[in-house]
């Protein structure tokens, strides 16, 4: 899938109602370490709504609408797979290219934000317990059940118009969305 510029992915959020689906599967999903639970997949889907009604309203609230919807891009890229790591089973006779670390986003509750979960990819696909105690859960990758262990959760906090109190520290002022371990 070729990337779209901002106006772009926007215009075509305006003119498709399955823009979710493509943007869960070619943008934001599994080959990209991301995947979202049905309420987070509901929270996204409610946020890119809003951000469409206001992209429609025009004037300063069309390009408020671009930023957001940017920021919110950026934000997932950082929360997404940097590495990819190539798995064999030799009794099937494939290798799957399929990534290293990915984040579990569902919704939180709070306005426009996530909770995730972050799992990193396990040796061995037969373990129910990763040795530190953690849990390890499966995902559907390129057609085959891999094997992940949790590592870490944190937010995906929104800080922009519209959300009220987050009750978070910052070092800095977030555009509109902030990630918190």
């Amino acid at each position: 899938m070729q990337e779209h510029t901002t106006e772009e992915l926007m215009l075509e959020l305006c003119g498709s109602r399955y823009i979710m689906n493509r943007l869960n599967k070619a943008e934001f999903g599994v080959k990209k370490g991301l995947v979202f639970s049905e309420s987070g997949m509901a929270r996204l889907e409610n946020t890119l709504g809003i951000i469409q009604g206001l992209y429609l309203a025009g004037g300063d609230t069309k390009d408020l609408s671009l930023r957001m919807l940017e920021d919110l891009r950026n934000q997932f890229s950082q929360l997404g797979c940097r590495t990819m790591m190539d798995i064999s089973d030799w009794s099937k006779r494939y290798t799957l290219s399929v990534p290293n670390t990915i984040c579990d986003l569902y919704d939180d509750g709070t306005p426009f934000g996530w909770s995730f979960s972050v799992f990193s990819l396990v040796n061995d696909p037969d373990c129910k317990v990763a040795i530190d105690g953690n849990k390890v859960k499966q995902f559907r990758v390129a057609g085959e059940n891999i094997t992940y262990r949790f590592v870490y959760n944190g937010g995906l906090l929104y800080y922009g118009p519209f959300g009220g109190d987050t009750f978070s520290v910052n070092i800095d002022t977030p555009r509109f969305w902030s990630v918190h371990t």
